[in-house]
């Protein structure tokens, strides 16, 4: 039974290298080959959750402080549920977005290997693990970034290169300190130190830090953005789901695995990594509000809502996690949805800014009604996925109270307000505004994307209402998920 947990993260990355050799041998076969390992991989994770104990798989033991090994816990669980449901869409929407590429092989070798490191990093069993799942993350999707070998692609994926490995080494260093301090760095629901010191609240934040480079804290944040020259495969997959979601879910497994809410409440540390969550939030839709670029302004709006996750996270308190868990979850959907709709109008009419959307809704009405469903849902309206997590994380806020839940509560109302205008505008633009007359042949020429794109965008759309409107069974679940954590 134990060894069932090692397929679905070694069998993506042994196709992935299979890929790389002799992918363009199986150029014929390549796509229903992908399809058939991710579907698969995804069966298997929704089956493991299922059945697979809450046990500890030893890898490798090199002494009692240091191991490799996994376990599929609560948290663990609903991370790898999340990829398993959003990869094999994702998939197919890079069939489509792709299908002139003559690199398809490469690509979809690294994109198959992802999906297997990602969910090493969800079945971690101490951070160790995840520290190793996570730096494997970087090297994997390094070649994605720069898939298109454009010089602002090679200069994303240098900018993303260097701002990971340094915050890696800053998580090694906490890492390092809490096994000194422990003996061990397993993660244990509750934390597994009995009480704080000066050196454990350096060691935090060093961790926090470190793993916040994926999660875009500010002001480390300047990769993600960059990192929109890379395909709409690639940025959904970095925006929405393995590369800033693993860094959130590795803050969370500290917070609450190695450390404990009850340890951290009150502190210095809880105050100073609270303080630049609230300050990336504000950042990010501040940013995005600004920017003109179509995919960019989305990627700083991702900056903002990874540090909704963080704020959840930082109140310390079971509600706190619990919402920010819903968001890590609805966020993902919303921002799916709108990377996709993003992409499929780049790719297929060229509109790569805001400015050039005028009257576009005309032109796309299906694409752009499943986009406006998406930014609503992002903005918070009741009915859509967004407003639940928003109003839980809120709630949370006002319950803890004190300077560190007004200044979550603060963030998240004011970025609420920018996010209103910088996704409003969009649409605005699109069924409004007249066309700008630079850009009447762009208009001239401009249709609707094809039908693959359609459904892959109208998934996620869907599933934006569907969550929005019962959300209570998926809350029900994931607090009991996460029971025993506080």
């Amino acid at each position: 039974m134990q060894i069932l947990l090692l397929l679905p993260i070694l069998l993506p990355l042994a196709f992935g290298i299979y890929l790389l050799t002799a992918g363009q041998a199986q150029k014929d076969r390549l796509k229903p080959l992908s399809l058939a390992v991710v579907s698969t991989v995804s069966v298997l994770v929704w089956l493991l959750l299922f059945i697979y104990p809450d046990t500890t798989l030893r890898l490798f033991t090199y002494s009692s402080a240091i191991n490799f090994g996994l376990r599929p816990d609560g948290l663990g669980k609903i991370f790898a549920g999340m990829v398993a449901v959003l990869w094999p869409v994702a998939l197919a929407y890079a069939f489509v977005y792709l299908k002139h590429d003559e690199k398809q092989w490469q690509y979809y070798g690294f994109y198959v290997m992802t999906y297997g490191v990602v969910l090493g990093i969800a079945f971690s069993a101490n951070a160790i693990t995840m520290y190793v799942f996570y730096e494997l993350l970087t090297f994997i999707t390094l070649p994605l970034i720069i898939h298109t070998g454009t010089r602002e692609a090679r200069r994303a994926g240098r900018t993303y290169l260097y701002y990971s490995l340094s915050g890696s080494s800053l998580a090694l260093a906490g890492i390092i300190i809490m096994m000194m301090e422990a003996g061990h760095c397993e993660f244990t629901a509750g934390g597994i130190f009995a009480a704080s010191n000066e050196l454990l609240g350096i060691a935090y934040l060093l961790t926090f830090f470190g793993f916040g480079v994926k999660a875009a804290v500010f002001p480390l944040c300047h990769w993600l953005p960059m990192a929109s020259a890379a395909p709409t495969p690639t940025t959904a997959l970095l925006h929405a789901v393995a590369v800033v979601k693993s860094g959130a879910f590795a803050v969370m497994r500290v917070t609450f695995y190695v450390f404990s809410g009850s340890m951290l409440a009150g502190t210095w540390m809880q105050k100073a990594a609270m303080g630049f969550a609230a300050l990336s939030i504000v950042y990010g839709s501040a940013m995005a509000l600004k920017e003109q670029h179509f995919k960019r302004r989305f990627a700083y709006s991702t900056v903002a809502n990874l540090s909704y996750i963080l704020c959840g996270t930082l109140l310390c308190t079971r509600a706190g996690l619990t919402a920010a868990v819903l968001h890590f979850l609805f966020h993902s959907v919303t921002k799916i949805a709108v990377f996709f709709c993003c992409g499929a109008l780049i790719e297929t009419n060229g509109t790569a800014y805001v400015y050039q959307l005028n009257g576009m809704a005309k032109k796309a009405p299906k694409t752009f009604a499943l986009f406006t469903i998406a930014g609503l849902s992002l903005i918070g309206i009741p009915g859509f996925a967004g407003f639940v997590s928003k109003y839980y994380l809120i709630a949370s806020g006002l319950s803890f109270g004190g300077p560190v839940g007004y200044a979550a509560v603060t963030a998240i109302i004011l970025s609420a307000v920018l996010t209103a205008g910088y996704v409003l505008s969009v649409c605005f633009r699109a069924y409004v505004r007249p066309v700008l007359p630079q850009f009447t042949d762009l208009y001239d020429n401009a249709k609707e994307p094809c039908r693959g794109f359609i459904v892959c965008c109208g998934i996620f759309a869907l599933l934006c209402v569907v969550f929005g409107l019962f959300a209570a069974p998926i809350y029900t679940a994931v607090e009991t998920l996460l029971g025993g954590v506080i």
